[in-house]
């Protein structure tokens, strides 16, 4: 044997199942992470989305009170 040739005891060495095992497991890693990030940012969205409604009714019903106070004061 040369010098580079090293054995590696049978218990060391890596099967194809055991690459398929750790493929499989680092994917179904990766869909877990990326079906939270998506839940995540889904629920940033409705958040701001609840946000931007409050903010425009309450934006609306002040202008209506105000308009309306303008149209009716009396002379």
């Amino acid at each position: 044997m040369s010098a580079q040739t090293q054995i590696v005891p049978a218990e060391d060495r890596i099967t194809i199942d055991d690459v398929k095992r750790r493929a499989e497991a680092v994917r179904d890693l990766a869909v877990s992470e990326a079906k939270e990030t998506y839940r995540v940012i889904a629920h940033d969205q409705l958040t701001r989305t609840i946000v931007v409604g409050v903010v425009a009714v309450v934006a609306l019903t002040s202008l209506a009170y105000y308009l309306g106070t303008r149209r009716y004061r009396p002379l």
